[in-house]
């Protein structure tokens, strides 16, 4: 590479290295706004710091769900005060699942659903000839749930033996740090003077949408918790927060935690931005690791651009060069007519080679030996008139005898064989 390529090079190389400096430690950290309500998300809307919550305080009596309870509906069978968890923006179950569930919690379990929308199976086994929504199918139910629209949804336990009755916590839906309207799922408002015999309310939100309840089941309860966002990082990182987790959690003293992170249904969040997991770029940004291979990758890719991508001359073959083979022809032929003994023939193809020489060389060609062709080829080759009369008086002697000797031969071989040394 010459000087100026060098200096490109370093250029280009500087440069990337300020841009990788600046992307590293300069400008505000940016954080993924998506409703993932993933437990491994430390984003402000995962649920990692629950998550590490609930199983430091539950150390060796916590399990955390992978895999849909239909192909391991063994785990919630035989179990003392365990506690099946869920928080996430939707919930999915088939109805034997469901089932399953309504059976733990029979046996004296608890079962608490943190979502904006009720298992179907379950709603329609405790609200049954109670809702507007009874006359729904599963996938109409989803889709018109109580909500109500505001910016703030203000958040307070009702539970008198509790004793959070002025207890408050404020909560938006943040975007950029902005906060931006959203609409609050609720199972029921206060002004409606809905009754139910096994329920008992336990939550609400700005003061009349009831949001929090517990069901009575068998032995067991369930409780369902419509605003999955109070339990997403960003707010139990505030002392609010976690306060409101305390005191929820107050309801619960399981012997034995169950958390469902298999069964969410991520759907829609209120920027209409589908969430269905990272995307492959998301997750090799995310990571330290591939992050840095993935701009490595973007360098060399910019390297080939400025070095690579301009327009080469394509390639020479190598070819042999021609080989002139005359002197190795008239070797050969030598060497056949002498180990033939044939003397004669030999000297008459020198003589034909001579000629053709002459013709080639000087454009003289010699027929009749006469004086004037000998004075003209004398002139050119600078060979005398003397010399070249001998090579051809020589020549008559032998072209009128029917064979000469090999002495013969040598002395026409050495006249001719002047001729080419001294020839111009």
């Amino acid at each position: 590479m010459n000087r100026n390529g060098l200096i490109l090079l370093a250029i280009v190389l500087l440069l990337v290295g300020v841009f990788f400096w600046v992307l590293s430690h300069g400008g505000e950290k940016q954080y993924d706004w998506d409703l993932t309500y993933d437990n491994t998300s430390n984003q402000p809307y995962g649920t990692q710091l629950l998550f590490n919550i609930l199983k430091s305080e539950y150390p060796g009596n916590f399990t955390e769900v992978r895999k849909p309870l239909r192909e391991n509906p063994a785990l919630l069978e035989n179990k003392d005060n365990a506690l099946y968890f869920l928080v996430g923006g939707s919930v999915y179950l088939d109805s034997a699942s469901q089932e399953n569930i309504l059976k733990f919690v029979a046996e004296g379990n608890t079962a608490c659903f943190i979502t904006q929308n009720l298992p179907y199976e379950i709603f329609r086994k405790f609200f049954e000839g109670k809702f507007k929504l009874d006359s729904l199918n599963q996938y109409e139910y989803y889709d018109q749930s109580y909500v109500f629209q505001d910016s703030i949804a203000r958040l307070s336990l009702l539970h008198p033996n509790l004793n959070t009755e002025n207890y408050l916590l404020d909560i938006s839906m943040i975007y950029n740090w902005e906060k931006v309207p959203a609409n609050w799922n609720y199972f029921f408002s206060r002004t409606e003077n809905i009754r139910f015999d096994s329920v008992v309310q336990l939550g609400a939100a700005n003061s009349d949408y009831i949001n929090f309840i517990r069901i009575h089941h068998g032995k067991g309860f369930i409780y369902l918790h419509s605003t999955p966002l109070a339990f997403t990082n960003f707010f139990l990182r505030e002392k609010s927060g976690f306060d409101y987790l305390k005191k929820m959690f107050e309801h619960f003293h399981p012997n034995y935690v169950i958390w469902d992170e298999a069964s969410k249904l991520y759907y829609y969040d209120d920027k209409s931005k589908p969430y269905a997991g990272q995307s492959p770029l998301k997750f090799i940004l995310d990571n330290r690791s591939l992050r840095w291979a993935w701009y490595l990758l973007l360098v060399m890719a910019l390297l080939f651009i400025l070095f690579k991508a301009k327009r080469l001359q394509k390639i020479i073959p190598v070819h042999e060069p021609n080989l002139n083979t005359s002197l190795e022809f008239v070797q050969t032929v030598g060497r056949l007519y002498f180990l033939q003994n044939d003397h004669l023939a030999l000297a008459r193809q020198k003589m034909k080679l001579f000629l053709l020489f002459v013709r080639n060389k000087y454009k003289i060609s010699l027929k009749n030996f006469d004086e004037p062709e000998l004075k003209k080829l004398s002139i050119k080759s600078q060979i005398t008139f003397d010399q070249l009369k001998r090579i051809f008086t020589s020549y008559k002697i032998v072209q009128k005898q029917t064979s000469i000797s090999a002495q013969e031969l040598i002395e026409f071989h050495k006249i001719i064989d002047h001729f080419y040394k001294n020839c111009k």
